[in-house]
């Protein structure tokens, strides 16, 4: 038995990425695109001297533009909670297209940082910083995608195995369809 472990390890492979890992591509750009018009028309607001004004402009004839705020901090929720440690309240922001109190709108862009990304020294387009987002949010998923591989590689050299020694492979056998077969 000792000697069968020792072969097993000699097996074993430095790493399990493939090209698929890193990222998810597909979703990085499906999750943008569907954002793409609101950023264009927050890009209008890169650089401008008078921030407050602009915004409340562009906000009082372009509501859609505010469901494009909560993934320029990287959070995917449009309808979010914040706590303020002065007052001890919370503040409630929708995002997901309603038109809000145009103050409070602001306020979030100002108290959550956001106001910073838009001033001289800052981006230059929101559509590829939001590329930039998405592909970080992504990681998440790059665990579940590394679980997915290493099943996948197992599979490929367990398959590889049963061939050449006149096993039967399943790929994600259960009880019941180990027991039928």
């Amino acid at each position: 038995m000792q000697k069968d472990f020792n072969k097993l390890i000699t097996t074993f492979k430095s790493s399990i990425k493939t090209w698929d890992y890193f990222v998810n591509w597909k979703k990085v750009f499906s999750n943008s695109s569907d954002l793409e018009i609101s950023l264009n028309k927050l890009n209008y607001l890169l650089g401008k001297d008078n921030l407050e004004d602009e915004f409340k402009k562009l906000y009082s004839s372009n509501h859609d533009i505010a469901k494009a705020l909560p993934v320029l901090l990287a959070v995917r929720e449009n309808k979010l909670e914040v706590f303020d440690k002065i007052t001890k309240n919370s503040n409630f922001f929708d995002f997901s297209g309603k038109e809000q109190n145009i103050d409070k709108c602001y306020e979030f862009l100002e108290k959550s940082g956001l106001a910073r990304l838009f001033q001289k020294d800052g981006i230059k387009n929101l559509v590829d910083y939001v590329i930039g987002v998405e592909v970080g949010l992504d990681s998440n998923g790059r665990k579940n995608r590394g679980g997915i591989l290493m099943e996948e590689i197992v599979g490929a050299f367990l398959s590889d195995f049963c061939d050449k020694n006149g096993y039967e492979y399943m790929f994600q056998a259960c009880a019941t369809n180990i027991k039928s077969k």
